[in-house]
This record gives C-alpha cells, structure tokens and sequence, in this order.
C-alpha cells in the first residue's frame, strides 16, 4: 500500500504525468532487455561500459516512455558488489560504472530489474568473468607474453543491416572507416574489438542465452505507472516542527523537492525529472503563517493580513537513506559458477595497461589523445538578476558594507548588537534571513557568512522571491527555488582559490546517486596530434558507441587502431524503428605496431 499511496499523491501533485506508450498490459507484459558491454571479461578496477535495448517481444519495437531500472553486480553467493540505477528512455540506456579494485578473480552476475520489484521477477542476467588485476600480474610475471591479440578467423554475419570498410587491413594508428547502409532509421550500439566471444541480441546457434525471465510475465506493479517514477525513502533523524512542511533542495539541479509521509519514521519523494548523478540534498522545513509588516500596529492592520500566508523557516533537518532489504540469492539460484581461466589474453591485457600506466605516470609519454567534449555548464554558479562584481567598486571594510552598499536590495548589520542580512522588496523587508547560495551551497548560517574576508568575494546578487510585486523576471528566477526563496535568495561567489567556509558542510549533506550520468567514451582520436609514433597505444577495444543513431545522414563511423596487432571485428547491434532486429560482425586486422 506504501508505494499506491506515494505514487497517486505525486500524480495528484504532478501538473501532468507524462503519457506512456506502454501503458497497456500487452506491451508492458511482453518486453525483453539485452545489454551489449564494451568488452567480454574485465579487470578490477576498469570502467564497464554498457548499451541496453528494452524491447517488446511480440513487435520487436523499442518501448516508448520514461522508466527506471536498477542494475546489480552480484557474487556467487547473492552479495551486491555495486549497484547503480538506470534511465530507460523510450527503450535506451547506456552508461558505466567503475569495478572495485579488490574484487577477486571469478564469475559475477550482472542482475537488471525494475525499482522496487522482488530480485527473482529480473529483466536480465548475465555472467561475467572480472579477474582481479595483481592476481593476473603476479601470474604474467616473468612469462613470456605476446601482446598481439587473437589472429583466429570468424565468419563475417549480417542480419537488416550491411556493414563495409574500405579494405581489410590497416596499419597501427590508422584511421577506419565503417560504412552502414540497408537502413535508415535505427538505434544502433557498436563496439570494436578482438574477435572472440560476443554477446549477439539475435545470433541463431551462438550458444548466448539472455537468462530473460520478463518475457510474457505480468509486472509486480499495482500502478501501471508505478515502474515509470524514481522513488526514494527517507529516515528522519530529527523531528518535525509542528504544522511545519519538509522539503529537499537539489543544489546542482535548483530544483525543490516536496516529500511525503508513508508511514511513521518513513518518508518519500520522487525524483524522476532530475539529471543523473551523485546528487547533494538539503533538507529545510517551512511552516505557512501570515506575514504581519512591522509597519502595521493596531489590531484591525494585523487582522488585514491574517490570510496572507508565507513561508516560514523552522530549521534544517537531518535525514538518512532508507536502503531496502533485497535477497538476490533467490535470483542466481539456479547459475553454476566457476573460477575463470587466466589465459594469454587475460595476462596482455593486464600488462597492456600496467605498461601504458607506466610510461604514462613517468612522464615519458602522453596518454592517447582523445575526442575532446564541451564541459557542462556550472548551474551552482550561475548569476542572479541584481550581480556585482566586487572589483568594480572601492575596496569595502567588511561583507556586510559590501552588501548593503553595493548590492541591490539587500540590507546587512554587523554591529555589536545586531548582525543580521535581510532582502528588501517593494514595500517592506522579509521576515527571515535568506537563503544564502556561496558558490552554489546552500546555507542560512548568518554569523559565518558575515565572517567572510571581503578580499575573498567576487561578487554578490540578490533573488527575490516569487512574490515580488510587478517582478516578472524575479518570478522566473525565483521559481525553482519554491520555499527556500520566501525570504529572498543571495547569491555569493568567491574568488578562485578562496577558502569556502561551508564546504565541509556541504560535503557532509546527504548525497545520492540518482541514476548513472552517461559519460563520453574515450575513444581515441588521433588527426590533431602531430607524433603519432611517441604514443604507445595499446587499446582493445578500438571503439565504443552505445547509442548511434542511424539516419540518412549519419551512415559511417570512424576510429584509429591502436599498436596492438591482429585480427578486431566489428560489432553492431539494434533495433529499426519497424521492429526489426539488427546484427551485423566484420572483421580486419591491424599490422603489428609497438611490441
């Protein structure tokens, strides 16, 4: 009943939900997931990247709408090694997660399910082999090992799609260049690689199994909307004020975040249109009273105002995830595990990369080049309405003349009796501090920001609140901030290198990682550098694109090989727009390089 209750009030309170092409119990009951992963086994401590298609299995087409997953790295015996939610959008997700350093080498469980659902009714599982890296070094030690990769033929496979190159054979750090015709709308993962095992969606005779147990089941969901909404429970660990109301503000994405009562001790909010990442909460409780200017004296002035509500802040509160109980030794009940053998091409890899590490942390060589990609834009730092640059105005004695003097509608006392800051609007002042954001963390601690050397501050703007009367820019501005900004918002940015004063306690807020951030692959990128030759290459896997979109005009891709030789093969796979499924594998070689 907990769940019903959170969901039917989140949609009460959402101004829509938004529509769901899976909404009928046809297509929800009738879909199937596959996972393609950049490379067949890991060590610890690499990054694994992964592409999913969640597809239904009766049309083939990918399922449309938003929904939330959660993959698991399970043990032999049942035990979470990591875990990390996904963003399914319209049946696509791709991302990455970091292999601890410490995990011995064995057969793991790669584990998908929905939120909330029991880990037996999964969407997919998978065995992996992960070898534990010093186990691997200390066996390669003293062994000769060739670093050239596989040399065994394969036999080409198309499936819906036609892929060429120009020739078969390239020399190391050469440019490829792959072209993709026989459609011209899909949804596309690719990965270059040694030929070897590959994981294949469709492949007849591969000898893969999916190990899917969703096909034609009923989901577990009292609330056909349930599996598209990212919940979270939270334990309180101080109380409630009277008539007081929580809320959560996400500093990274300025948005607020209203949370309700479950049960006792429990409470819950959903975070379904954040960004992904490891998110930072502050949490703040408010109560609605009526604001009564200082200015009216007489009873029948106080009584005008009396349904004249606003927010009230009642202190900051502390919170602790509520982390379910899941058994997942129910899941892998029925998987044979085995200690995997560390073979010639387990024990290159490895020293591969402890080389290439090497040479690297030496200072000998760079590392490979790589595509460069736009950094994101800082929402914690951007500028309010009102800003002032502190180099443009004479050096001040302290914050609080800074403030009063220069900003726009704040006023600040730093006197022996009184050391307040306050935000001024037209006709009056706010009833309580604001929230002060210094380089994006949030905080009402007056006292410390008054502390602040003022040959530390950059500068300083004000945000008003959404009731700032004939203020439509204030409205947009104030907005995200809901309650928080009931008393005016000042925005404070230090100089570069300043000693920010709160950031102990913003480390120490309570953070959660919403869902996996999809970063870019590093794949190599070698048409700007001038010496190819002084850079030793020794990537595996040439190339990785877990969501390419294929259209009429996007066809080809393109990589460099890398200094290790033998044969690599082209993999691709996906799913049209009509349903149908996609898998095509062509081989080359590349000429020996470095040894």
């Amino acid at each position: 009943m907990k769940r019903i209750y959170i969901v039917l009030l989140a949609i009460a309170l959402a101004a829509s939900v938004k529509a769901q092409d899976y909404n009928s119990p046809e297509v929800v009951q009738n879909q199937e997931v596959f996972l393609q992963l950049d490379r067949t086994f890991y060590l610890s401590g690499d990054k694994l990247w992964f592409s999913l298609f969640n597809y239904d299995s009766k049309s083939g087409r990918l399922i449309k709408g938003n929904r939330f997953m959660k993959l698991t790295l399970l043990n032999p015996s049942g035990e979470v090694i990591m875990s990390e939610n996904l963003k399914v959008q319209d049946g696509r997700s791709a991302g990455q997660f970091i292999l601890p350093l410490s995990i011995p080498s064995y057969e793991y469980v790669l584990h998908l399910g929905y939120m909330g659902e029991s880990p037996d009714q999964y969407l997919f599982r998978k065995k992996l082999s992960i070898f534990n890296r010093a186990e691997v070094l200390e066996k390669a030690s003293g062994t000769q090992v060739d670093f050239a990769v596989n040399s065994k033929e394969i036999t080409p496979v198309s499936q819906n799609i036609s892929v060429s190159l120009s020739k078969s054979g390239f020399n190391s750090k050469e440019q490829v260049v792959v072209n993709l015709s026989g459609q011209t709308n899909a949804q596309l993962s690719i990965a270059v690689r040694p030929v070897g095992e590959t994981d294949v969606l469709i492949e007849k005779g591969s000898g893969y199994s999916k190990f899917n147990l969703r096909s034609n089941k009923a989901l577990d969901f009292k609330v056909p909307q349930d599996h598209a909404w990212l919940l979270f429970d939270l334990l309180p660990k101080t109380d409630l004020q009277p008539d007081s109301r929580p809320y959560a503000f996400i500093p990274e994405d300025h948005r607020i975040k209203g949370f309700y009562k479950v049960s006792n001790g429990v409470y819950s909010f959903d975070l379904t249109d954040l960004s992904g990442g490891e998110k930072t909460f502050y949490f703040n409780q408010f109560s609605n009273k009526p604001y009564v200017p200082p200015t009216a004296e007489w009873d029948y002035e106080k009584d005008r105002y009396k349904d004249h509500l606003v927010a009230y802040f009642e202190g900051e509160m502390d919170f602790g995830w509520k982390e379910p109980d899941l058994d997942y030794t129910q899941a892998i009940g029925d998987i044979s595990f085995q200690s995997p053998s560390i073979d010639d091409q387990v024990m290159q890899y490895a020293l591969q990369k402890s080389v290439l590490e090497s040479v690297v942390a030496s200072g000998a060589y760079d590392d490979v080049p790589v595509q460069i990609q736009e950094p994101q834009t800082d929402l914690m730092m951007a500028p309010s309405l009102f800003y002032k640059k502190a180099s443009d105005y004479e050096q001040m004695n302290n914050i609080a003349e800074y403030l009063y003097e220069i900003v726009t509608g704040v006023r600040a006392w730093d006197r022996d009796n009184k050391r307040d800051i306050r935000v001024m609007f037209v006709g009056g002042m706010y009833h309580d501090s604001p929230l002060f954001l210094v380089d994006g963390i949030p905080t009402r601690d007056v006292e410390k920001i008054l502390n602040i050397p003022i040959e530390d501050v950059h500068g300083a703007g004000v945000i008003k609140d959404h009731k700032a009367k004939a203020q439509y820019k204030f409205n947009d501005e104030a907005r995200p901030y809901g309650v928080f900004a009931g008393s005016g918002i000042v925005v404070i940015h230090l100089k570069p290198g300043a000693s920010n004063p709160f950031r102990v306690d913003y480390d120490g807020m309570l953070k959660k990682r919403v869902y996996i951030a999809q970063d870019a692959y590093p794949n190599a990128d070698y048409q700007s550098s001038g010496s190819l030759s002084s850079i030793p290459d020794f990537r595996r896997t040439l190339y990785w694109n877990p969501t390419f979109e294929l259209s009429e005009t996007s066809k080809t891709v393109s990589f460099y090989t890398s200094d290790v030789p033998g044969q690599y093969e082209v993999i691709v796979q996906g799913i049209s727009a009509e349903g149908e499924q996609i898998f095509a594998r062509q081989t080359f070689s590349v000429s020996a390089g470095i040894e």
